[in-house]
């Protein structure tokens, strides 16, 4: 899984991704990458991993506050992959309460427009520190999980509760999900399902 930590196609750090997927082309290995980004020029250099590759297009609202603006970009180019026969599939996480399922019927609909079929829908992790930037957006975040989330390479302290990350309880996770089913697309709550 590429992408858990930063966007592995910022400008910063696209040349390295793709240096990656270069050196891991012949492992047969599957590569998931995330990215709220586009390839741009670089989509002639996922040839040789075309059938390891399953690029997972992260979105989590088509809010301008919330998201970055080039949402409609990464569908376009997601229809291009598409066409092409490479596997692409949406991120669709975190879910925003009272953003994501505003949008999810739009976001449906530029799925279906794009050819893109998977959809892997998630919930949202808080600490202090996202609760407060949240707030800055007005996004209210009202109720957290009591039990800590640990990540592999997580240095954290635990023990310092502001900065633990905590599963948001939220419905709209459980709407977005049922939609996205009824709409015909396929679902997956984790990318290790997809």
């Amino acid at each position: 899984m590429v992408g858990g930590f930063t966007d592995p196609l910022l400008p910063e750090h696209a040349e390295e991704t793709l240096n990656f997927l270069d050196s891991f082309t012949h492992t047969g290995n599957l590569i998931h990458l995330a990215t709220r980004f586009t390839f741009r020029s670089w989509t002639e250099r996922l040839e040789p991993v075309r059938h390891n590759l399953l690029i997972n297009y992260s979105l989590s609202s088509l809010e301008e506050k919330i998201e970055l603006d080039n949402h409609a970009s990464r569908f376009a180019e997601a229809t291009e992959l598409v066409t092409s026969g490479y596997n692409v599939a949406l991120y669709l996480r975190p879910v925003l309460p009272g953003l994501t399922l505003r949008d999810t019927p739009t976001i449906i609909q530029r799925c279906k427009d794009a050819g893109v079929t998977r959809v892997t829908v998630g919930g949202l992790y808080v600490d202090e520190n996202i609760n407060a930037r949240l707030r800055e957006t007005d996004v209210q975040i009202s109720a957290m999980d009591v039990q800590p989330k640990r990540f592999v390479l997580d240095r954290r302290n635990v023990l310092d509760r502001r900065n633990v990350l905590r599963k948001l309880r939220d419905g709209e996770e459980e709407a977005v999900f049922r939609q996205c089913k009824d709409a015909g697309l396929e679902v997956f709550r984790s990318s290790r399902d997809l």
